[in-house]
């Protein structure tokens, strides 16, 4: 992979400059919205409702378990039925058994862009 650039053609401080306004304007824009979103479950119970030309769906909560909470009122040694098995990290299995022997089992995401 090479670090190399034309001053000419890439600006890495301009770009770097530019993400963090697009992050702080993406950050407030996020805010404003999830403003508005509480607003509409504030006065819209669940169900969908016209809107001028739109409709909004007003949709429960996503559901899940507490971890710590079933454990105590369900320990897993008492209620296997209830557990599943998954893997290790990938951090962990690596060490215990080294990055070749996992080669097929692994992806990779898409690489990130950190600006501070």
């Amino acid at each position: 992979m090479s670090t190399e650039h034309t001053e000419d053609t890439f600006d890495l401080a301009e770009v770097a400059a530019q993400i963090v306004n697009l992050e702080l304007q993406r950050s407030a824009i996020t805010m404003r919205i999830d403003q508005l979103k509480q607003q509409v479950t504030e006065h819209c119970p669940g169900g969908t409702w016209p809107a001028g030309d739109l409709k909004v769906t007003v949709s429960p909560g996503r559901r899940s378990i507490d971890q710590a909470r079933m454990r105590e009122q369900f320990p897993p040694d008492q209620y296997p039925q209830f557990y599943k098995r998954v893997p290790k990290a990938l951090s962990t299995l690596e060490k215990e058994t080294g990055s070749a022997a996992l080669a097929g089992c692994v992806t990779t995401g898409k690489p990130t862009v950190t600006i501070r």
